[in-house]
């Protein structure tokens, strides 16, 4: 039997995971993505949620490319999958969160962080 509710796969993982949805009902099975191909894949898997990065440019040296406001909704515009945006969000481009169709977001430092500048309908889900 599965306890848990929330089930990761990662961007490099494989395997198929519809079957726990046999196990447990309730399990949402969230699954991270780079780019189309990986998103199709997550879908096989059976995710609901799909974490796709990098949205904004980091100071990583060792990752280079991301995919910014208009790369971000078009590739995620013809999904019905709902998508967590997650990568070199801070403080200075937390506002152009508006602009992406987007269920959550990930970044470092979290909520203490993001504080007053967290859109109305991302607050509900932190």
């Amino acid at each position: 039997m599965l306890k848990t509710n929330n089930f990761y796969i990662s961007a490099y993982n494989k395997s198929q995971f519809k079957q726990l949805r046999k196990i447990n009902r309730k399990v949402k099975i969230i699954g991270s993505a780079h780019n189309i191909l990986e998103i199709r894949e997550k879908m096989s898997q059976g995710c609901e949620y799909i974490v796709l990065s990098r949205i904004f440019k980091t100071s990583s040296k060792f990752k280079k490319g991301f995919l910014g406001t208009t790369k971000f909704n078009l590739l995620t515009r013809n999904f019905s999958q709902k998508f967590i945006a997650l990568g070199g969000i801070n403080e200075k481009n937390f506002k152009l969160l508006n602009l992406l169709d987007i269920h959550g977001c990930a970044m470092h430092g979290g909520k203490k962080k993001a504080g007053k500048y967290m859109p109305a309908f991302l607050k509900n889900n932190f």
